[in-house]
Parts: structure tokens; C-alpha cells; sequence
């Protein structure tokens, strides 16, 4: 099987477990003991310990070896998923967050960079935007078909032990994460040659240190990790919050329409970097030109989104922010990666992933206690507001800068 397709499983898989648990994870919460608003409290603990943890392990993850790190990750989701079923209750969440917390910053970044450095060996650096795209569209395709799964399992499993209804996605979800752990000798067989560095460098700190001075002086990379920052705020109230809103709205929902719904989500996902890239290539427009138009978009789906009552009207404004979300990926990794040489890949990976785990974190947080008091709608409506804001302001100011030069291979 080609470097390509097993990248594409690897993908596939790594979606399919997430995907099974999307699909629930907000009613999964409830059925174990978490109010609404401490759904909330729980997924921004999840982003601040992935925040804490990302850039370090990300920076180890470049000095010792990031498919180690992959595999120390899906051993650490396995673990999580243990938890989650055999401490059914709040502070079971909490612990098990935690966890999941820590396998998802063990894993930013590690396959991303090994990738986008096989690409390159291989001699395809000029079609690295469709490379990138068509794996995330493996990864929403993954989620997809799991989250379909996920919906199903709380009735395909109602004969078999179980604290709630879905309790068997989070066994689902911890299988495939040793699946996948082994199947990764042959998904990763290339191996990888870790960049020589001076003797600062080849600490954690020293190695730290030199990315984040990196990012600061490199006007894309800089750019980019604050517009994460700012898309984290949006994403992280929709996902905290879209099953609890829904219950809102319906509380006659079933299962299998979360399935249904999560599934449209990641659906909507393969097509937003599909529909970019053709776009892009039909019409010649650059990464860079659409990093500054869609995310004004983004913030004017949230605020339709914020304005729903109706179960269908909810769902078609649900699907197209996440469109219109996902087609700045590929924009993205495209011109963060151009401007990154290979030694800080998977540094500025991280960095990116904390700055968005960043905003997301503070976003929840903060934005709790609104939830509680003035419903989900009003806090989507003030996360709307920071973000399209923001978006504007950058849209200005953003666009009369010229592009930071691309990065020498393995230089700093």
C-alpha cells in the first residue's frame, strides 16, 4: 500500500474512534452526573490541559520521535476510554478528560509533520495543499461513518452490561485506539530521521524556546496561532454546547439522530477542503487570500447558528458553519508549514493546536457562567462578536502586509 492510502487509513482510523464518541459526548456527560453547564467547565478543563501539555510534548515529540509519541497518545486514549466507563460519574469525567486531554497533546502534530516531510522526500512539496486536504478529508470521513456507529450503538447494546446508554462508545472508542496502535508498524514503516541541532536545541527548552521565537518573529506563523486562537473560541462553545441546545429544542431527540447529525457535521467536513481546493484551483485564489475572508464568514454562520429554535432550521445552519469552518484548514496548515522549516514542525503543530485549545479554553470558562445564567444562545452570540470582530480587524490590517518568505529546508 502506497505512503498515500496508508496515511488515508491512518486518518480513516484515527476518526472512526473519535467519531463514535462525538456523537454522544455531550449527552454522554449528562448521563453521568454533569449538569449543562458543567459540560462546559469539563471541556474547557480538557483545553487547558491540552494547552499546558501540547507545546512541551510537541517539542519532545520533535528531539525524540514523534511516531513514539502517536503510539504513547492512542495508549493514553485506550486509558481514557477504561475510565470513562468504569467511573461512571462526574469525577469519573473529569478524570477521564484528563486523559484524553493529555493522549490528544501527545498527539498534535506528530503524523501531521511526519507527513508533510514524507510529502516533500517524495518530491510533491507543490501539491502539499491537496495532499493535506484529501487526509483531512479521510479524517472527517472516519468521524462520519463512526459518528453514524455511534448513534446506533446505545441500541445495538442494550443487552449488554452497561451503566447508560452510552457507555459502549466509549469501549468502541478505546478499541480502536489499540487497534490502531497495532496496525502502526505498518502504517508507519518509512520510519523518520530526526533533524541534527546545536546543543541548546537538542533540550526540550532549549528546542521550546527557539520555536516560539521562531513563531513570534514570522509573520504568518504569528498570524496564524492568533486566528486560531480566536476560531477556538467559536468552535469550542458549538461544541460544548450543540447536543445540550438541541435537548432545548427537542427533548424527544433519539440517539441515532445525534448519530445522524454528528455524521452530517464531518460530512460537511470532507466536503469544505474538497470545494476550497477545487475553488482555489479553478480561480487561482491563494491560501493566504482565503485565511482572510472566511473567517468573517465563520463568525456570521455562529451568529445565524445563535438564532435557531427550530429542530431543522438548527441543523441546516449546524452543517454550514462546520463547512464553511472546515475549508480553512487546508489554507492554513498550507502556509503555516510553507513558512516552517522541518526541525520546528511539530513544535509550531502544537503551538498552533494550544493557541486554539487556548481560546477555546478561555471562551468555556469564562463563558459558563453566561450559559447558566442567560442560556447557550446568548453565549454563542458573544463568541460570534469576539471572533467576527477580530476577523475584520485582521481583514484590514492582514491584507496590506506581503507574505512571509517560505522556509529553508531544516533551517531556523
Amino acid at each position: 500500500m502506497s505512503f498515500r492510502l496508508r496515511l488515508t487509513l491512518h486518518n480513516l482510523l484515527a476518526g472512526l474512534g473519535l467519531g463514535t464518541f462525538l456523537a454522544v459526548q455531550g449527552v454522554f456527560m449528562g448521563e453521568h452526573g454533569a449538569e449543562v453547564w458543567q459540560i462546559g467547565l469539563i471541556i474547557g478543563l480538557f483545553a487547558v490541559i491540552v494547552a499546558v501539555a501540547e507545546v512541551p510534548l510537541g517539542v519532545l515529540a520533535d528531539t525524540r520521535g514523534r511516531i513514539p509519541f502517536f503510539r504513547i497518545a492512542l495508549v493514553l486514549q485506550a486509558i481514557a476510554g477504561a475510565i470513562l466507563v468504569l467511573a461512571p460519574n462526574f469525577w469519573g469525567l473529569i478524570a477521564g478528560a484528563s486523559v484524553l486531554a493529555l493522549s490528544t497533546a501527545s498527539a498534535s502534530g506528530t503524523i501531521d509533520a511526519w507527513a508533510v516531510e514524507r510529502v516533500k522526500a517524495e518530491g510533491h512539496e507543490e501539491r502539499l495543499q491537496q495532499y493535506l486536504g484529501g487526509f483531512q478529508a479521510a479524517m472527517a470521513a472516519g468521524i462520519t461513518g463512526g459518528a453514524i456507529l455511534g448513534g446506533y450503538l446505545p441500541e445495538l447494546t442494550s443487552d449488554l452490561p452497561r451503566h447508560a446508554p452510552t457507555t459502549w462508545n466509549a469501549v468502541f472508542m478505546a478499541g480502536m485506539a489499540i487497534v490502531h496502535l497495532a496496525l502502526s508498524p505498518y502504517l508507519y514503516h518509512e520510519g523518520e530521521s530526526l533533524t541534527e541541532v546545536d546543543e541548546e536545541e537538542s533540550h526540550p527548552a532549549g528546542r521550546m524556546r527557539a520555536a516560539i521565537s521562531f513563531a513570534i518573529r514570522t509573520f504568518d506563523v504569528r498570524d496564524i496561532l492568533i486566528l486560531g486562537a480566536m476560531i477556538g473560541v467559536g468552535l469550542a462553545m458549538v461544541e460544548g454546547y450543540w447536543q445540550p441546545r438541541l435537548i432545548e429544542i427537542d427533548n424527544s431527540m433519539a440517539y441515532d439522530r445525534f448519530g445522524w447529525i454528528t455524521a452530517g457535521y464531518f460530512a460537511m467536513a470532507i466536503l469544505g477542503p474538497l470545494l476550497i481546493g477545487a475553488f482555489a484551483q479553478v480561480t487561482g485564489i491563494s491560501p493566504r487570500t482565503q485565511l482572510l475572508v472566511l473567517p468573517v464568514i465563520i463568525a456570521a454562520a455562529l451568529w445565524l447558528l445563535s438564532f435557531q429554535t427550530g429542530f431543522w432550521a438548527f441543523v441546516a445552519a449546524y452543517l454550514g458553519l462546520m463547512l464553511v469552518t472546515t475549508m480553512a484548514g487546508p489554507a492554513e496548515s498550507t502556509v503555516m508549514n510553507r513558512a516552517t522549516p522541518d526541525r520546528y514542525r511539530s513544535s509550531v503543530h502544537s503551538l498552533s493546536s494550544l493557541m486554539m485549545r487556548g481560546g477555546a479554553a478561555v471562551a468555556v470558562l469564562l463563558l459558563a457562567i453566561v450559559v447558566k445564567t442567560y442560556g447557550i444562545d446568548t453565549g454563542w452570540k458573544i463568541a460570534a462578536g469576539i471572533l467576527g470582530v477580530y476577523s475584520i480587524l485582521r481583514l484590514i490590517y492582514v491584507g496590506r502586509r506581503p507574505p512571509s518568505p517560505p522556509a529553508e529546508t531544516g533551517t531556523g
